[in-house]
């Protein structure tokens, strides 16, 4: 069974590997944070999670995170290589809020899958010390699963065992890379970066709330969202052989530039195929569209633009 079919029909679980969580106390602690990230934190659930963005004034993107509550306190899963730099920079925003933010130290799990709430709940009955919030976000019922670094390989093994006794599986690095290609799911610091607004990395639906209240670099935001364009959009494009090096070049049939590609994986539908990540100029971004990819033996492949493919 594959990764694909796994995480569409039974279970399939993932260490989420390079995450760092910033651990937001205060009793002000929602309200601070609302203004300050994209998604909707005031209106949170208790028993899930979401998605957002903290962006500069500019719009441009300085982090992704998965947030969620942990009483007393809310926990954003960040990049392990922006989280003290966001701390820092979070901190500098309270002023007269009763919050505190601090870079905390926790292992970070996700089952996705039918059966992904069954095993993060027989999980759970093994060992309190574990948080389980269900996600919504990648298209299949999933649930994220965290508890402290120090209960990490604990936490893998009931979760393991959870998995097994469901039929599910567990998976690898280059399988998650695969259901993020097939699912259209960038991920911060390979496929996107800082230099790009929500609506260039497609994240405007996946990450933004415009019904919050104000938050930090909301009118960019909202601007770029009500002109109802951007020059260029990250998207998928599939092409013959083995995945290319990030930065390869994407050019137009008639040879004209067109953008350069991101992270790359092969394709786990498709054998004898890759699925990358690539920033294309908007009208060439349209799914279907033809394109030529440059390798670095000086040779080319046919290119052409995916639409989301799984679940």
């Amino acid at each position: 069974m594959s990764a694909l079919t796994a995480a569409r029909e039974t279970a399939w679980l993932m260490p989420i590997f390079d995450r760092r969580a910033l651990i937001v106390a205060g009793p002000d602690r929602k309200s601070w944070l609302n203004g300050l990230t994209t998604c909707d934190v005031a209106q949170l659930p208790p028993d899930a999670a979401i998605y957002g963005l903290a962006i500069q004034k500019n719009g441009r993107i300085v982090s992704d995170l998965y947030l969620f509550e942990a009483e007393p306190t809310l926990l954003a899963f960040v990049p392990s290589s922006v989280a003290e730099g966001l701390a820092k920079a979070l901190d500098a925003y309270l002023i007269m809020e009763d919050a505190t933010v601090a870079v905390g130290e926790f292992a970070l799990f996700a089952v996705l899958g039918p059966g992904a709430y069954v095993i993060a709940q027989a999980a759970r009955k093994a060992s309190s010390r574990l948080i389980a919030r269900s996600y919504d976000g990648w298209g299949v019922p999933a649930v994220l699963v965290a508890a402290p670094d120090a209960r990490a390989g604990e936490t893998e093994s009931l979760l393991r065992q959870a998995v097994a006794a469901g039929g599910g599986q567990v998976g690898t690095a280059e399988e998650w890379g695969q259901l993020r290609a097939h699912g259209s799911i960038p991920e911060f610091g390979i496929d996107f970066d800082g230099s790009m607004y929500p609506q260039e990395a497609g994240l405007a639906t996946r990450a933004v709330s415009f019904s919050k209240g104000c938050y930090l670099g909301q009118e960019v935001v909202c601007m770029l969202e009500m002109r109802g364009q951007v020059r260029r959009k990250l998207v998928v494009i599939s092409y013959e052989g083995e995945p290319l090096p990030p930065n390869s070049k994407v050019l137009s049939t008639a040879g004209e530039p067109a953008g350069e590609t991101k992270g790359a994986v092969v394709d786990g539908l498709q054998p004898g195929r890759s699925l990358a990540f690539a920033m294309l100029k908007r009208v060439l971004a349209e799914a279907g569209t033809e394109l030529v990819v440059a390798a670095g033996d000086g040779a080319s492949r046919v290119a052409r633009v995916v639409e989301r493919t799984w679940p």
